[in-house]
């Protein structure tokens, strides 16, 4: 976890999925696209999250890398826990990946880790290539709603 990992409100991790042909930018993309729907600015980010066959991806290293956070490879039991709470139901997900939605997955299972009342911001944002769903402390959405 990086130096922000766990701030005084607590945890927000973006958790991203992606085709295998996905560059940095789209990975990016998705991301911002999922930070201004949840009302979320990059500074609230905490990690970024991924199922275990992503780990090595190099756009989801580099999106990491480009934003300062670590990348967290979701645990594959915690990852099916999570399964239940996905919001989003895609079945390219799920044969791929026997998640309903990785992303929405990743997020929980990183955040749950941390902080286990953590939970999503919103159902995944989807690109063209990839897509990002933000999971977080009840203690960071709470502050956003008072905004």
């Amino acid at each position: 976890m990086s130096a922000r990992a766990v701030c005084s409100a607590g945890v927000c991790i973006a958790g991203v999925g992606c085709r295998v042909s996905a560059s940095v930018d789209d990975i990016l993309a998705v991301i911002a696209q999922a930070l201004k729907r949840d009302g979320l600015r990059p500074e609230n980010l905490t990690a970024l999250a991924c199922i275990p066959a992503r780990a090595e991806h190099p756009a989801i290293q580099a999106a990491a890398a480009r934003l300062g956070l670590s990348l967290v490879v979701a645990d594959p039991a915690a990852l099916a826990a999570m399964a239940g709470a996905c919001l989003t139901r895609s079945d390219a997900a799920l044969a791929a990946t026997g998640l309903p939605s990785a992303s929405e997955a990743a997020a929980l299972a990183a955040a749950c880790a941390i902080d286990a009342n953590a939970r999503l911001a919103g159902p995944r944002s989807a690109g063209p290539m990839a897509t990002c769903a933000i999971a977080c402390s009840p203690a960071v959405l709470h502050h956003l709603d008072q905004q």
